[in-house]
């Protein structure tokens, strides 16, 4: 029985936070059972205070040009792995990256 209050809890509440990310277009990842939102902003500042262009990440990375701008613009997130890949690159933690 708490098994089940539990899950459905759990399942509402997802739910919840969705529908209120999509509909104030707020970007996030999903990471396992935990969400968790990106800095678009901030990853457009990083790459103008280091000189870089979107299409140089685009490309360290192995992604379109489009992709890296839909980032920056808060349109789309990025995977785990290039989250992982543009911090390595940027030379800054994932935690500067996204809100935790």
């Amino acid at each position: 029985m708490f098994f089940d209050r539990l899950f459905w809890f759990r399942v509402t509440c997802f739910f919840i936070v969705n529908v209120i990310a999509i509909q104030r277009n707020i970007p996030y990842i999903r990471f396992s059972k935990t969400l968790t939102f990106i800095k678009p902003m901030l990853l457009k500042e990083l790459l103008k205070s280091k000189g870089l262009k979107q299409k140089w990440l685009a490309d360290k990375i192995g992604v379109s040009e489009v992709t890296v701008s839909n980032w920056c613009a808060g349109k789309s997130v990025p995977q785990k792995a290039h989250l992982q890949k543009i911090s390595e690159i940027l030379e800054v933690p994932v935690k500067t990256i996204i809100n935790i």
